[in-house]
């Protein structure tokens, strides 16, 4: 696809998204009290559900040339949008990090020679770390505390902070037709987070939200 032609399917997808956001809170009637602390937080988590809502449609509607139009920055940063004293930022891209369960197959070496690749030493002392994280949950890593959890224990017992250089390379599942996105909504003192990794037909494979 010609440069060209990326920019402006790009910029209609910014332009696209932001009224379509714009329009989803205004038809909610989605501005409450502002004062009480309990309706700004459901505020917030509205405008965090309709912004998701409104990127899973487009990447629905945009899949067969999303990738594409996803090395543009432009949607990789914050995308900032404010109607009254809502102020949103989200930011989409493909979801391209290894898979540390891969350490469960034995005849993968991709997250060693990652380790290795760039520098990071003592990859046995984090594989055995995965493992103790396997024997006390009886399960594969599902969620991104787990995944940072594994790292800050890495950090505490190797007595080094290397793996600070891949740590936003490494999740929790296979990089196939999956998309990152990250929203911050603010509504007077309700701030909130949100990561969701979705399927290219905009289902939700994964998401946490968190308060600030």
């Amino acid at each position: 696809m010609k440069k060209g032609v990326v920019l402006l399917i790009t910029l209609f997808f910014i332009t696209t998204i932001s009224l379509l956001i714009l329009k989803n809170l205004d038809d909610t009637d989605v501005f409450l009290e502002k004062q009480n602390y309990s309706l700004n937080n459901t505020q917030v988590l509205i405008a965090i559900k309709n912004t998701k809502n409104e990127v899973s449609k487009l990447l629905r509607e945009h899949k067969d040339d999303i990738d594409e139009v996803l090395e543009n920055e432009l949607l990789q940063t914050s995308i900032p949008i404010k109607i009254d004293d809502l102020d949103i930022k989200f930011g989409i891209k493909k979801y391209e990090k290894i898979d540390i369960n891969e350490m469960r197959n034995k005849d993968s070496q991709v997250i060693e020679e990652h380790f290795i690749s760039n520098n990071v030493f003592d990859y046995e002392l984090f594989k055995e770390i995965y493992e103790e994280k396997l024997q006390i949950e009886n399960k594969k890593v599902e969620t991104s505390k787990q995944v940072d959890d594994i790292i800050n224990a890495f950090i505490i017992k190797s007595y080094s902070e290397e793996i600070l250089r891949i740590k936003e390379d490494l999740g929790f599942l296979k990089a196939e037709n999956l998309y990152e996105l990250s929203i911050e909504a603010k509504y007077n003192s309700a701030i909130a987070s949100a990561y969701y990794i979705l399927k290219n037909d905009g289902k939700v494979e994964y998401f946490d939200i968190s308060f600030k």
